[in-house]
């Protein structure tokens, strides 16, 4: 209303700018440009405009459009469509989340997009911004680099660096059939020199009966549980396993871990899962080393599995469980596997106490038993033969052969 006067005059038909600023809003009807077919530039800022009431009228003039620090929080996909002639559009300082490319992309002479100054939702819906091919909507964005990330996925950091994972992440990601990734977070380096992002690769349920050969870059957890592996030489062997510090191997068919003791990777690790797998013993010794030198771990995963409980394993994996029972989380779920007739069958292992695993076998006798019935027979038979010689002598007079001999 205020602008009426303005856009009935005769002359003002021949306006080239129009700057209009501090309206209430909170929405902007763009059809009351039609008022003005020669307008070059529009600029609407500083106004509390939530959005708009329609698209913008065909104006073929109109090649500069700002519409700066206003409270956009959506665009409707036609809303530039009657604005082929347009070369700059400035949507910057907004409070838009999404800007799909559908938006802007089919307007034939944009040259220059800016969106900086807005927290943006960093999904894969943005990842057109990477693009480098020529005449790319990717590479009208004159400030892509001063995009931010709002704080719903990966706040505070820069949207291109973002875009750039995601798109790394799925083309390494093709290398896994069936393999899920995702961009779990990203991180500052310590000295904020550049960013690390840490993604996780899930290859649950699968069927796979060996771990990958190959994995992602910068992968940082990977989840295999659910399968078939029984093999853990490639985190002994395989160099992609080295940056990986979560692995998560429930559920498989792993019975062997004495392997591990030669891997550099148990002294990097964090989190190591291994509940119900097939594994009987384990080298304590070396996981004890492992857990002293390595600085990182965080969570061990031990339970439901089939423990041997006997004087020759239990005693140090038992003081294993003990020593490191902040790290490992399950100490509840490692007892002995069960077996009929044995006390000690599915017994927590940190309870069991060491006189009941580490008995002497129990024989008949004792060997102290068994000297004594020996000096008892001798005995037996020195009197017998004594009695024997006295009954000789007494009917028959002969003096027994012991008695010939002496001197």
């Amino acid at each position: 209303r205020i602008m009426l006067p303005l856009f009935h005059h005769s002359r003002n038909r021949e306006l080239w700018g129009l700057v209009l600023c501090h309206l209430q809003g909170p929405n902007f009807n763009p059809t009351v440009l039609s008022h003005f077919p020669q307008l070059h530039k529009f600029v609407l800022i500083n106004s509390n405009i939530t959005h708009f009431a329609s698209p913008f009228p065909h104006l073929h003039s109109l090649q500069v459009l700002n519409l700066t620090r206003l409270q956009l929080r959506s665009l409707e996909v036609n809303t530039f469509g009657g604005l082929n002639g347009l070369k700059i559009l400035d949507l910057s300082f907004n409070k838009l989340a999404h800007f799909g490319r559908y938006l802007v992309e089919f307007l034939p002479n944009l040259q220059q997009l800016h969106l900086k100054g807005i927290y943006w939702k960093c999904d894969n819906k943005l990842r057109w911004l990477t693009s480098k091919k020529n005449n790319s909507l990717g590479r009208k964005v004159v400030d892509s680099t001063y995009m931010i990330c709002g704080r719903e996925l990966y706040p505070g950091k820069p949207v291109l660096s973002i875009m750039t994972f995601l798109d790394n992440l799925e083309n390494d990601c093709r290398k896994l059939d069936l393999c899920q990734c995702t961009l779990d977070n990203v991180v500052w380096s310590p000295e904020r020199e550049y960013l690390i992002p840490l993604i996780t690769v899930n290859c649950a349920k699968l069927g796979l009966k060996t771990m990958p050969k190959t994995l992602p870059t910068n992968i940082t957890t990977l989840i295999l549980s659910g399968n078939e592996i029984s093999d853990l030489t490639p985190l002994t062997s395989n160099p992609v396993y080295l940056g990986v510090s979560d692995v998560y191997l429930d559920d498989n068919d792993i019975a062997d871990v004495d392997m591990l003791e030669a891997a550099d990777w148990l002294y990097n690790f964090r989190v190591l899962s291994l509940k119900y797998n097939k594994i009987s013993t384990l080298p304590s010794y070396a996981f004890d080393n492992a857990f002293q030198r390595n600085t990182h771990v965080v969570n061990v995963f031990f339970g439901n599995n089939p423990w041997v409980c006997d004087c020759h394993f239990t005693p140090g994996f038992k003081e294993l469980l003990l020593k490191y029972n902040v790290l490992i989380k399950d100490i509840a779920d490692i007892r002995c596997t069960p077996k009929e007739n044995d006390e000690n069958s599915q017994k927590m292992i940190i309870e069991l106490q060491l006189t009941t695993i580490c008995r002497e076998p129990q024989t008949i006798l004792s060997p102290i038993d068994t000297l004594n019935v020996i000096l008892a027979l001798c005995i037996i038979f020195t009197l017998s033969k004594l009695i024997y010689d006295y009954y000789v002598f007494k009917t028959s007079g002969r003096l027994p052969w012991i008695v010939k001999i002496l001197p």
